[in-house]
């Protein structure tokens, strides 16, 4: 036993996008410029990140309508893999939300 290291500590991360925070919102910002959907509002979509970076369970828990909800929805599930996160050092299913705006590029 280490007298430098008395206590455990527990490791804990949350999941990233790829490239973090900035690659995220360029790939909204592209997604959006692509989308055919007109309105204004923010959708928040919260999801799980599984071990292997999957999105899983993913849910509207901030609506601006059932159009934008399902842009929303269907942009934040078409997300590429992403970071796990991390409990003691492992890989752990983590939860995660992403904000989409719309009407504001």
């Amino acid at each position: 036993r280490s007298t430098l290291f008395p206590y455990t500590t527990l490791f804990r991360s949350a999941s990233e996008f790829p490239g973090g925070e900035v690659f995220l919102q360029a790939y909204l910002k592209k997604k959006l410029l692509h989308s055919d959907v007109s309105g204004k509002g923010d959708v928040v979509i919260s999801f799980k990140v599984d071990k292997k970076g999957n999105i899983y369970g993913a849910e509207v828990t901030k609506s601006a309508g059932s159009t934008l909800d399902t842009a929303a929805f269907n942009i934040v599930t078409g997300m590429p893999r992403w970071r796990p996160g991390l409990t003691n050092g492992q890989p752990a299913d983590k939860p995660a939300s992403v904000t989409v705006s719309f009407g504001k590029q």
